[in-house]
């Protein structure tokens, strides 16, 4: 991974996601780029028939983005500071979802912040869209101290064709941990069961990439399961856990599945997600 994309909430103080993925880009010898959305600029009406209020609003938005723009050399000598290889910064103005989508098109890796209350803000929002793309992501929850180190990972495993996305794309960090820990589902995914599909052993795939786990059986679904992952990856103290993401995106209206949703609403570790 060599281009990793940091969706930035707050250009006046970096969050606990910007600081990970900086330090993450440090680990992978990876460029960052920063990304800022700005809310769009209305057009300005003829001189003289501009309310004060209106025009008190499109000055503070104005000054907003400029500001947006100048943070640019602070955010790149931080990100630098910290170990990445490179640093550039983006401000775009705009739908977040919209911005986001092009911009994490040629991203690599898009690293989100996941905000104390996981509920219907626009963050959230932006958040479940953005794990439901195929795009790869990883989700830092803002209520803890998170270090962009993988020396421990966890690896969930159901068998389900997520899974088996979200297994390779983690390749390039599961190569860089000392220890990674496959927690298999006892019960694999029904697509599996059912024989449809192409039969993966994780354990064998993983070890033709030079990459050994030890493994653990996980005999739980949904919302449970979710309860589960976290536990046992809590209580093997690692950094990152990888899961596959259950869920559908209908009409710009992301619904995430049981597990995932437990995932994203309680974790107290990073999450490396893939649709």
């Amino acid at each position: 991974m060599r281009d990793l994309l940091a969706y930035c909430t707050d250009f006046r103080q970096w969050s606990p996601g910007m600081g990970y993925a900086a330090e993450l880009a440090a680990v992978l010898g990876a460029s960052l780029t920063g990304l800022y959305a700005g809310r769009p600029l209305p057009t300005m009406p003829a001189a003289g028939n501009v309310a004060s209020g209106l025009a008190e609003w499109m000055a503070e938005s104005t000054n907003e983005i400029h500001c947006a723009m100048l943070a640019g050399r602070e955010f790149a000598a931080w990100a630098l500071g910290l170990g990445a290889q490179e640093a550039r910064w983006q401000v775009a103005l705009g739908d977040p979802r919209d911005i986001l989508d092009a911009a994490g098109a040629t991203a690599d890796l898009i690293v989100l912040d996941r905000p104390h209350g996981f509920d219907g803000s626009t963050l959230s929002t932006l958040l479940r869209a953005a794990v439901l793309s195929d795009r790869p992501c990883i989700v830092v929850p803002t209520a803890f101290c998170v270090l962009g180190r993988l020396e421990r990972i966890a690896l969930a495993w159901d068998g389900s064709a997520a899974a088996t996305r979200s297994l390779h794309a983690a390749i390039p960090l599961l190569r860089k941990a000392g220890d990674v820990l496959l927690m298999r589902a006892a019960q694999p995914h029904e697509e599996h069961r059912a024989g449809e599909w192409p039969t993966l052993d994780p354990r064998a795939h993983l070890a033709a990439h030079g990459i050994h786990v030890r493994e653990e059986v996980v005999a739980s679904q949904g919302v449970a399961a979710g309860h589960t992952l976290l536990e046992v990856a809590s209580i093997h103290r690692c950094d990152l856990l990888i899961a596959g993401v259950s869920g559908k995106a209908r009409r710009r209206e992301a619904r995430l599945g049981d597990t995932t949703e437990y995932l994203l609403q309680h974790t107290t570790l990073p999450l490396f997600l893939r649709h």
